[in-house]
Protein backbone atom coordinates (compact mmCIF):
# COMPACT_ATOMS: atom_id res chain seq x y z
CA UNK A 1 0.00 0.00 0.00
CA UNK A 2 1.42 3.39 -0.98
CA UNK A 3 1.71 6.05 1.66
CA UNK A 4 0.21 9.27 0.23
CA UNK A 5 2.61 11.30 2.39
CA UNK A 6 5.70 9.47 1.14
CA UNK A 7 8.29 11.80 -0.40
CA UNK A 8 9.12 10.81 -3.97
CA UNK A 9 11.51 13.30 -5.58
CA UNK A 10 11.19 13.95 -9.29
CA UNK A 11 14.24 15.28 -11.07
CA UNK A 12 14.06 17.03 -14.45
CA UNK A 13 15.69 15.25 -17.39
CA UNK A 14 18.29 17.91 -18.16
CA UNK A 15 20.50 15.50 -20.10
CA UNK A 16 17.52 14.56 -22.28
CA UNK A 17 17.13 18.22 -23.26
CA UNK A 18 20.69 18.53 -24.59
CA UNK A 19 21.64 15.03 -25.77
CA UNK A 20 19.64 12.82 -28.12
CA UNK A 21 18.37 9.54 -26.65
CA UNK A 22 20.75 7.48 -28.80
CA UNK A 23 23.75 9.42 -27.42
CA UNK A 24 22.84 8.78 -23.79
CA UNK A 25 24.32 5.93 -21.76
CA UNK A 26 22.41 4.69 -18.71
CA UNK A 27 24.25 2.92 -15.88
CA UNK A 28 21.40 2.25 -13.41
CA UNK A 29 21.52 5.39 -11.23
CA UNK A 30 23.75 7.44 -13.56
CA UNK A 31 23.19 8.70 -17.08
CA UNK A 32 25.89 10.25 -19.23
CA UNK A 33 26.80 11.44 -22.69
CA UNK A 34 30.34 11.85 -24.04
CA UNK A 35 31.61 14.03 -26.85
CA UNK A 36 34.60 15.93 -28.17
CA UNK A 37 34.75 19.70 -28.68
CA UNK A 38 35.56 20.98 -31.17
CA UNK A 39 34.68 18.05 -33.39
CA UNK A 40 37.83 18.52 -35.47
CA UNK A 41 41.20 18.59 -33.71
CA UNK A 42 44.60 19.73 -34.93
CA UNK A 43 48.12 18.72 -33.96
CA UNK A 44 49.40 20.71 -30.96
CA UNK A 45 45.99 22.37 -30.46
CA UNK A 46 43.94 21.50 -27.38
CA UNK A 47 40.45 20.07 -27.60
CA UNK A 48 38.16 18.76 -24.87
CA UNK A 49 36.61 15.43 -23.99
CA UNK A 50 33.26 16.47 -22.50
CA UNK A 51 31.29 14.11 -20.27
CA UNK A 52 27.84 15.21 -19.14
CA UNK A 53 26.66 13.35 -16.04
CA UNK A 54 23.15 13.12 -14.59
CA UNK A 55 22.43 11.52 -11.22
CA UNK A 56 19.15 9.62 -11.18
CA UNK A 57 18.94 9.09 -7.42
CA UNK A 58 18.18 11.10 -4.31
CA UNK A 59 21.53 10.39 -2.63
CA UNK A 60 25.07 11.72 -3.13
CA UNK A 61 27.11 9.72 -5.62
CA UNK A 62 30.89 9.42 -6.08
CA UNK A 63 31.97 9.03 -9.70
CA UNK A 64 35.36 8.08 -11.14
CA UNK A 65 36.05 8.82 -14.80
CA UNK A 66 39.13 7.51 -16.61
CA UNK A 67 40.22 8.43 -20.14
CA UNK A 68 41.77 5.70 -22.22
CA UNK A 69 43.75 7.38 -24.99
CA UNK A 70 44.96 5.54 -28.10
CA UNK A 71 48.69 4.84 -28.44
CA UNK A 72 48.57 3.55 -32.04
CA UNK A 73 46.42 4.48 -35.02
CA UNK A 74 44.58 1.80 -37.06
CA UNK A 75 47.70 1.41 -39.27
CA UNK A 76 49.87 0.69 -36.24
CA UNK A 77 51.70 4.04 -36.31
CA UNK A 78 52.43 5.54 -32.89
CA UNK A 79 50.16 8.25 -31.52
CA UNK A 80 50.86 10.74 -28.78
CA UNK A 81 47.64 12.03 -27.28
CA UNK A 82 48.01 13.63 -23.88
CA UNK A 83 45.42 14.75 -21.33
CA UNK A 84 45.61 17.19 -18.44
CA UNK A 85 44.33 14.33 -16.26
CA UNK A 86 43.53 10.77 -17.24
CA UNK A 87 41.49 10.06 -14.10
CA UNK A 88 39.03 12.31 -12.30
CA UNK A 89 37.04 11.67 -9.12
CA UNK A 90 34.01 13.82 -8.42
CA UNK A 91 30.88 13.88 -6.32
CA UNK A 92 27.36 14.44 -7.57
CA UNK A 93 24.59 15.70 -5.31
CA UNK A 94 21.17 14.05 -5.47
CA UNK A 95 19.68 14.63 -8.93
CA UNK A 96 22.62 16.80 -9.98
CA UNK A 97 23.65 17.31 -13.61
CA UNK A 98 27.17 18.44 -14.43
CA UNK A 99 29.72 18.59 -17.21
CA UNK A 100 33.31 17.40 -16.90
CA UNK A 101 35.64 18.98 -19.46
CA UNK A 102 39.10 17.42 -19.79
CA UNK A 103 41.64 19.20 -22.02
CA UNK A 104 43.40 16.87 -24.46
CA UNK A 105 45.97 17.45 -27.23
CA UNK A 106 47.41 15.39 -30.07
CA UNK A 107 51.17 15.78 -30.33
CA UNK A 108 53.82 14.55 -32.78
CA UNK A 109 54.21 11.82 -34.10
CA UNK A 110 50.40 11.53 -34.33
CA UNK A 111 49.36 11.50 -37.99
CA UNK A 112 46.20 13.13 -39.38
CA UNK A 113 43.22 10.79 -39.46
CA UNK A 114 39.57 10.34 -38.64
CA UNK A 115 37.65 8.63 -35.87
CA UNK A 116 40.52 7.96 -33.48
CA UNK A 117 38.91 6.35 -30.43
CA UNK A 118 39.10 8.00 -27.03
CA UNK A 119 37.37 5.78 -24.51
CA UNK A 120 35.81 6.93 -21.26
CA UNK A 121 35.47 4.46 -18.38
CA UNK A 122 32.98 5.43 -15.67
CA UNK A 123 32.49 3.88 -12.23
CA UNK A 124 30.27 5.02 -9.41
Amino acid sequence: MNNPLQFDPMFPDVLGMIAPTNARITLDALQLAVGVFPRQAYLNQPFEVVTILQSMIDQPMNVRIALQLPVKDPSGRPMNITAARKMVDLSLKPGEVGALRVPVAALSPTQPGENYPIQVAVRY
